[in-house]
């Protein structure tokens, strides 16, 4: 395993790639030595790269951005001209690349191969992606999407704004995890934005997305179809669709403007009720979701807005403790509080001066949203945890003895926070 640099603006294809200092020019030249299993291929710069057709040969191989979180170089097929019209092509489904904080843009001029990743005789792929946005393509591959119970596809914190015609979003043949993730789709086109492509395929999930459907003509697929689907919104701009396709499913929210069938079965030939927790006929509510644009910042506005049905409405799924945008899930906020009067102080609590809960709160954990964003409210109370949040008195000093009806008076312990009361022998 090694590490090849790559940098348009200061690299050049004639050096080695093994540093910073002697970085290759174009991701092309990267990939050429990069013949190791588990051989990285680092891109150090923003720039955009006009490259298309880049074949990965090696098996298991890293094509990464540095610090990818503070912006993202981009691999146009703007000016391709030959080619399959893909950015990548993967030979065979052993390949299992990975792809982290990559922006991947303009492979639209091939209705059939048009895609992310060309797979060798549109066959199965299976690869880890991580950290991309995605857009202006026709689907994510042109084969489809697979793995292994112990080594599956993963999906994970990715925006793509597909503009297929004709052509599924993402397609998996089993084993294949989707999570925290934006997918939308700018051109009507009636096909699943995520789909297996049949109930028998095993271990096909989706949790945590936002899927937005664009279709304004009668469609017959339903916007996801997945064994499992968890937390997910699945929403529609117009036309008849079905919602989600799946035999487990729960803590989803499914929404059209026009007539839907919110549920069916994974076979997808009969209507299905809603599971636990499943939302239908309430709107989203994001910030605008009918902006589609070419710059990662448009993925914002689908946020929620703060009266979102989706908020708090989802549940706990093991190992995802994050959202699309890194924000803690589930989000503790300060929250209003009040202790009555009471003479034991065994229990977390926090005294009143006021009497009325504005003007004491304590940490609230409260439930996932729905969807690949969580709820940030910008009024929030903020702050580490502390048992004590507002104390009638300094610390050190004893209060007043009739303090709400006590007998005697309260000092604050001199602990390593203001976290204990003890109660003093007179006031």
């Amino acid at each position: 395993m090694a590490t090849y640099y790559v940098s348009s603006g200061s690299g050049a294809d004639s050096n080695n790639g093994t540093s910073y200092a002697t970085a290759k020019k174009t991701i092309a030249g990267a990939i050429a030595v990069a013949t190791t299993t588990r051989d990285v291929i680092e891109i150090i710069d923003e720039n955009t790269y006009y490259e298309d057709d880049l074949d990965l040969a090696g098996d298991r191989m890293i094509v990464a951005h540095t610090a990818s979180h503070l912006g993202r170089p981009r691999i146009s097929g703007l000016y391709s001209t030959i080619g399959t019209g893909s950015a990548f092509e993967l030979p065979v489904a052993s390949t299992r690349a990975t792809f982290i904080g990559l922006e991947i843009s303009d492979f639209t001029g091939n209705p059939v191969s048009s895609s992310v990743f060309n797979v060798a005789n549109m066959s199965v792929a299976r690869l880890h992606l991580s950290g991309c946005f995605i857009h202006d393509v026709t689907s994510l591959t042109s084969g489809t999407l697979s793995g292994s119970p112990g080594d599956p596809t993963t999906i994970d914190e990715c925006v793509m704004f597909f503009s297929n015609s004709g052509g599924y979003g993402v397609s998996s043949l089993g084993n294949t995890h989707i999570k925290n993730c934006l997918i939308t789709s700018s051109v009507p086109d009636g096909f699943e934005l995520f789909t297996s492509f049949s109930s028998s395929y095993p271990n096909v999930t989706a949790s945590f997305c936002t899927f937005m459907a664009r279709s304004t003509a009668v469609s017959s697929y339903p916007i996801v179809k997945a064994g499992q689907v968890v937390n997910c919104i699945a929403a529609a701009s117009g036309g008849i669709r079905y919602g989600i396709a799946s035999d487990s499913h729960s803590y989803n929210l499914v929404y059209s403007s026009d007539t839907m069938q919110p549920f069916r079965n994974m076979a997808h030939d009969t209507n299905a009720d809603p599971g636990k927790g499943d939302i239908i006929n309430k709107a989203p509510q994001f910030i605008d979701s009918g902006t589609i644009g070419n710059g990662p910042e448009v993925a914002a506005n689908f946020k929620l807005q703060s009266t979102s049905p989706c908020i708090n409405a989802g549940t706990d799924l093991g190992g995802v403790v994050t959202d699309i945008s890194g924000n803690a899930r589930p989000v503790k906020v300060w929250g209003p509080y009040s202790t009555a009067p009471s003479s034991s102080f065994a229990n977390d609590f926090t005294l009143n001066l006021y009497g009325n809960e504005s003007s004491q709160h304590r940490k609230v954990l409260c439930n996932n949203d729905i969807g690949a964003y969580e709820y940030q409210d910008p009024e929030a109370i903020e702050g580490p945890i502390c048992n004590v949040e507002q104390v009638p008195f300094l610390t050190g000093q004893k209060g007043m003895s009739t303090l709400r009806g006590r007998s005697t008076a309260y000092i604050l312990s001199m602990g390593s926070e203001l976290s204990a009361l003890i109660q003093s022998g007179s006031g």
